[in-house]
């Protein structure tokens, strides 16, 4: 039989074109289905962190309610949301003292050898002085 002539009946089966089609499609299937594998670990993974952090917050939120019950009073919990998270009433002003900053430009304290020589002199000059 020729090559270029389609057979017919069983004969189609054991034809070359066919079984190279079969191939390809079995080689697409086999990678389509680890790609989609692949994918629903990372799936899976994603959930499973996601669930975590769902279940911190919820862990944080209790905690926070339990704070503002423990607060009491509107006027505690102004003063907590003040002091830690730094809000204010509409109209307030907020004033920041920030600290001095002694980096690398400020002057350095003097060392503490400056305040050892003084006192190592004079009593180099006392021992020559006997």
């Amino acid at each position: 039989m020729p090559y270029f002539q389609i057979p017919r009946g069983k004969d189609f089966l054991s034809w070359p074109p066919f079984i190279a089609a079969l191939a390809v499609i079995a080689s697409a299937l086999a990678i389509s289905a680890a790609r989609i594998v692949i994918r629903e670990q990372e799936i899976r993974r994603e959930r499973r962190a996601v669930e975590e952090r769902i279940q911190s917050l919820q862990a944080e939120r209790k905690r926070l309610e339990e704070a503002i019950l423990a607060l009491g009073s509107p006027e505690a919990v102004e003063r907590v949301a003040k002091e830690k998270l730094n809000l204010k009433q509409p109209g307030e002003e907020v004033v920041v003292v920030v600290p001095e900053f002694k980096g690398p430009d400020a002057p350095a304290s003097p060392p503490a050898i400056y305040e050892f020589i003084p006192t190592w002199l004079a009593e180099l000059i006392r021992f020559l002085l006997r």
